[in-house]
């Protein structure tokens, strides 16, 4: 039977087996399982680097972000091509290394970093992947879900469920930057689910005052009796909630844990569980001066640098790093942490973990 897949590349053993049954063997897209058990005792012995720990600095990024400024937001982008005026539908730069073969920041997830200057709009659209903002500069934006607004502040986290209609704009006077995230590696090139659809007139009508998910949801501690039957709900996480905690987190000393110092998840106030069914958010806090043991595990993560400085350990790289700079950790890879002197480092964290555990595929290792 014919297919499209890329042929394997195989590491064939010496063999009685006479050589054209290999060639016609792998003329169809097959691989002998024995030929594969020299692969699997590298990952066995040494662990298994599917993606190098790729790093993108702010120093190098943050200049052509500033000058993508230069190119407009149509919003007849998507939704009437005939009437486009040369713009970009959205103003963002993705993280995409070309070495990785998921064609993606790494194997399941993606970020990227957006631009909206003030009076912008983002039109309105809705995908199959989840998405998550980060704000990391700037005020006065705001992201839109399902006819509620979102205003963003520096540190805020905010949730766009799958399958909801969201936009973007900005009612400030000053540039906002925020980072975003996003599962599509994994729904499109696992599940080929990436359902993508723009609002029919652009721009979703409000529904709601601001606030209105978040009194549905309570303080954390107490909530409405209303039973909720959405799945997922469009939170915001806010940094002036965050902070404080992190802190509390840090003078206690009684939660810190010995391979990522003081880490917070963001909860779902919906499920009790990750932050989305496929990705955990985290916040980590390495005190001044301190580091953290060497472990590894089976899920990937992509860091953002949030504030302060430091150094961290990937799979035998050393890697530099300052507030904004963004870098990945590949699946089932040792490493560790350490924050400079002088000032606590603070990085935001985006990982693949809630994918792997209904499976049983989540494990971890601490280096003895």
């Amino acid at each position: 039977m014919a297919t499209n897949a890329a042929a394997a590349e195989p590491v064939t053993p010496k063999s009685s087996v006479a050589s054209d049954f290999y060639e016609r063997l792998h003329a169809l897209q097959m691989i002998g399982l024995w030929e594969m058990y020299g692969e699997y005792s590298k990952v066995v012995k040494n662990g298994l680097l599917d993606e190098p720990p790729y790093m993108w600095r702010w120093r190098d990024y943050y200049p052509l972000l500033l000058e993508s400024g230069s190119i407009g937001i149509d919003s007849d982008l998507f939704q009437r091509p005939e009437q486009a005026r040369g713009g970009v539908e959205r103003r963002n730069l993705v993280m995409y290394p070309t070495g990785n073969p998921a064609g993606a920041t790494c194997t399941t997830m993606a970020c990227g970093v957006q631009y909206i200057k003030p009076g912008e709009t983002a039109p309105c659209h809705r995908h199959d992947p989840a998405a998550i903002r980060f704000i990391i500069e700037g005020r006065g934006a705001y992201t839109a879900v399902e006819g509620e607004k979102f205003h963003m502040e520096p540190g805020d986290l905010i949730l766009t469920p799958r399958w909801t209609w969201h936009e973007h704009g900005n009612d400030g006077n000053e540039p906002v930057i925020w980072m975003d995230g996003l599962d599509s590696p994994f729904v499109l090139n696992y599940l080929h689910a990436d359902f993508w659809q723009p609002y029919r007139d652009g721009y979703f009508p409000q529904a709601h005052a601001e606030g209105h998910t978040r009194r549905r949801l309570g303080n954390g501690f107490v909530r409405p009796m209303k039973r909720i039957a959405e799945r997922a709900l469009p939170v915001i996480y806010p940094w002036s909630e965050v902070y404080p905690e992190l802190i509390r987190q840090r003078d206690a000393a009684e939660n810190v844990d010995p391979y990522d110092g003081v880490i917070l998840e963001y909860v779902n106030p919906v499920s009790g569980g990750p932050t989305l069914p496929t990705m955990s958010c985290r916040m980590q806090l390495i005190p001044a001066g301190q580091s953290t043991q060497t472990h590894r595990h089976t899920a990937r993560a992509i860091y953002r640098v949030f504030k302060g400085s430091g150094w961290s350990e990937v799979g035998g790289h050393r890697i530099e790093w300052e507030a904004g700079d963004v870098f990945c950790l590949p699946i089932w890879t040792w490493h560790s942490h350490g924050a400079n002197r002088g000032e606590d480092a603070i990085l935001f964290t985006m990982c693949d973990q809630p994918l792997l555990e209904p499976f049983d595929l989540y494990q971890e290792e601490a280096r003895q």
